[in-house]
C-alpha cells in the first residue's frame, strides 16, 4: 500500500520511493491530502501502524 501511494499517488519512481525516509514520506503525504482536500473526519482518524503495514 505504501509503494502504491509514492509511486502512483505522489509520483516517484520506485529508486525514491525506497530511499525516501519515513518522515519524508509522510510529510509528503500529509501535503497531498491538503492540497487535494480530505474530508475533517478522515483527518481526526487515529490509528496503529500495524494497522497501515499489514
Amino acid at each position: 500500500m505504501l509503494l502504491y501511494a509514492g509511486t502512483v499517488v505522489l509520483g516517484m519512481n520506485e529508486k525514491d520511493f525506497w530511499r525516501c525516509t519515513p518522515r519524508k514520506f509522510f510529510a509528503l503525504c500529509d501535503v497531498h491530502r491538503k492540497m487535494h482536500g480530505t474530508s475533517e473526519q478522515e483527518e481526526t482518524q487515529t490509528g496503529f501502524i500495524d494497522q497501515v503495514l499489514f
